[in-house]
């Protein structure tokens, strides 16, 4: 489109339909329902009338790249049910594992971890939300991305035996229960 006086008048495919849009914003009507595709935007769609209705006032060229293809890909390709119905087990797996994920990195994150540490951190703590939340708590990505989950666990035997080695004068004391019910204001507050 050299510019807003050119248009496309309504018309339908019977296949689908991949629409690549650069250049100048244009009001793209998918039936009858105006779309604004930008620089870069993509838009799928079926076997809608569309349209491309002139703006005259537009003076930027803009280019349109449509591909096609029928929506029966599937029946001419081929597939056994045996291969559609082990992609469609690997796909629920896929899921699965996604919402998983997903539910990890918000339990790291809830705790005050960026979400990419909580991404790689899981990713090298092979999924384990605990192992990888104990070595980000640790301060150290680094034992765990070299590799030697044995290193990380001997550290933390090694915390504990040196808590066990404490003196029981450098124990915290316990606060008087009145400190404690002056100390509870906030959110958090128990309601008597």
């Amino acid at each position: 489109y050299g510019d807003g006086r050119a248009g496309i008048a309504p018309h339908q495919h019977d296949f689908s339909s991949a629409t690549f849009s650069f250049g100048a914003p244009r009001v793209f009507l998918l039936d009858e329902r105006p779309l604004l595709l930008c620089d870069g935007d993509v838009l799928v769609f079926g076997s809608q009338r569309h349209s491309v209705p002139k703006m005259p006032g537009l003076r930027d060229e803009r280019i349109s790249l449509s591909l096609f293809w029928h929506p029966t890909w599937r029946s001419d390709a081929g597939y056994t049910e045996e291969q559609l119905e082990r992609w469609a087990l690997q796909k629920q797996d896929e899921l699965l594992w996604a919402a998983q994920r997903a539910e990890a990195v918000e339990q790291l994150y809830n705790f005050g971890i960026p979400e990419g540490a909580a991404v790689v951190a899981l990713a090298q703590a092979s999924e384990d939300v605990n192992a990888a939340a104990e070595a980000l708590l640790r301060g150290g990505l680094g034992s765990m991305a070299s590799g030697a989950h044995s290193q990380g666990r001997e550290q933390q035997q090694q915390q504990q035996q040196r808590e066990k080695q404490q003196e029981p004068n450098d124990l915290p004391v316990a606060a008087p229960e009145e400190q404690l019910a002056r100390q509870t204001r906030g959110r958090w507050r128990h309601k008597r």
